[in-house]
């Protein structure tokens, strides 16, 4: 075991070595007639013919003033050229008569390219690669492919690469097996006639740059009658190759305009729809996806654009599906201005106001129908109140109205005696007391004179 990894420890250190030492080498050497010179040098022109009275032209034109020269027995001597010494000198007899020319080339010696290789698809491995300073001059790259194999030797791949279009950064293209645990180390040449110049190397395994580019969201829609819902829809991108064993996991996750926090979800790796449950109603929601290899091969891909949509019920919002370019946000904080949408994006305002304004006409709403509401508890209170003092005061009323005892019609009163104390006097408190029911033992007493 310790001399395998003795001999993939120094067959990587060779490697490195053999890579340094790859052949960098000037390309596009000016053909007979044609002279490079590096902006900012002093460049000699020479005419065939050594006469006198010889004068130089640019592009059939007299040499503009700009130019730094001096024409001499034959030769025009530049000083310090620019970009605007390019072009084709002639030297000519005053008759008119051409005696010579030569093609002027003027521009950098080409600038080290930086690459990054990536795998979108488990069969697609390459670089994307960027040219350094524009060189001005016909400049070719090449990518230099070293694979590491301590037991079987692999000669290195040299792949040329094409700047195709305008579209920075370019592709380029090489063959990897994804199970494949070989080490490759890569670097990219630039050569044009003033020299070349390399990038940095690159030493990966083939899945360890496997990174797919991000789902397409084909649609981002409400839920009829859904308050809360929010559907969203999406396809794998161009760019993988589906196989029997490879697929794509995916997470998507969303965001309120009122909030700053994500949520998100992991979804089955083979079905490319979902409902979004718990969505916030009244408004809009930001939307995206990611996707990775589902053996957990290489890296999550990057987020894809934003999708802006509302829920069922915000009826004004509620079929807004707005997409922008917005990979840079792998959380929420970069590219988004203090309103919760991105910077320089091209959307409605209109539907930021008509979202606030459903809020506000919901909130109006709760606060009229809780105003009601108080207001008919008090007057309910105030009703039981009422009828409650008004049984309160009938009752009062009846008790009021009640007479007082009165004596039988056979009771006999005496007028109280002087000489008795108030005390001993019959009133109409104590009349019950003293008063004889019998008439007849009345009559009595009073014939008896007491």
């Amino acid at each position: 075991m310790l001399t395998w990894r003795l001999h993939i420890l120094l067959a990587a250190s060779t490697a490195f070595v053999t890579l340094a030492n790859a052949s960098c080498v000037k390309s596009g050497l000016p053909k007979p007639g044609v002279q490079v010179a590096a902006i900012g040098s002093d460049v000699q022109l020479v005419c065939n013919k050594m006469e006198e009275n010889i004068h130089w032209t640019l592009n059939g034109q007299v040499l503009p003033s700009s130019l730094i020269f001096v024409a001499q027995d034959g030769y025009l001597n530049l000083t310090n050229i620019s970009l605007e010494a390019n072009g084709t000198y002639s030297c000519n007899r005053h008759s008119g008569v051409l005696l010579h020319s030569t093609t002027l080339l003027v521009g950098y010696r080409p600038s080290p390219p930086t690459i990054k290789c990536r795998a979108p698809s488990t069969v697609n491995f390459g670089c994307d690669w960027t040219p350094g300073r524009e060189s001005h001059l016909p400049t070719k790259y090449s990518l230099i492919i070293h694979a590491v194999s301590s037991f079987f030797p692999k000669k290195d791949e040299i792949v040329k690469c094409l700047p195709k279009g305008t579209k920075q950064p370019y592709r380029c293209i090489f063959y990897a097996y994804i199970h494949d645990q070989t080490k490759f180390l890569v670097k990219m040449t630039a050569g044009n006639a003033l020299g070349c110049t390399e990038s940095n190397g690159e030493s990966f395994i083939p899945r360890e740059i496997l990174k797919p580019d991000p789902p397409v969201i084909v649609n981002a829609t409400s839920v009829d009658q859904e308050a809360t819902k929010l559907f969203v829809e999406w396809k794998n991108p161009s760019s993988w190759v589906h196989t029997f064993d490879h697929f794509l996991e995916y997470e998507l996750q969303f965001r309120s305009l009122r909030h700053t926090h994500f949520e998100r979800e992991r979804l089955n790796k083979k079905k490319r729809k979902y409902v979004i449950p718990n969505a916030e109603p009244f408004t809009l929601h930001l939307i995206q996806m990611r996707a990775k290899e589902s053996v957990n091969y290489g890296q999550w891909s990057d987020w894809s654009p934003v999708s802006y949509v509302g829920p069922w019920n915000d009826t004004r919002i509620k079929n807004v599906f707005i997409q922008e370019d917005l990979s840079i946000l792998p959380t929420q904080s970069k590219g988004v201005n203090e309103t919760g949408f991105p910077i320089n994006q091209t959307w409605d305002p209109q539907l930021l106001i008509d979202s606030h304004q459903c809020i506000l006409n919901e909130f109006v709403m709760y606060a009229v129908v809780a105003v009601f509401g108080l207001a008919v508890c008090i007057l309910i209170g105030l009703i039981i109140v009422m009828q409650r003092k008004k049984n309160f005061t009938q009752s009062t009323k009846v008790i009021n109205r009640v007479p007082s005892p009165q004596p039988p019609a056979d009771v006999i009163f005496f007028p109280p005696d002087p000489k008795q104390s108030p005390v001993e006097n019959v009133t109409l408190m104590n009349w019950e007391y003293f008063a004889q029911s019998n008439t007849a033992n009345a009559l009595a007493a009073l014939e008896r004179g007491d």
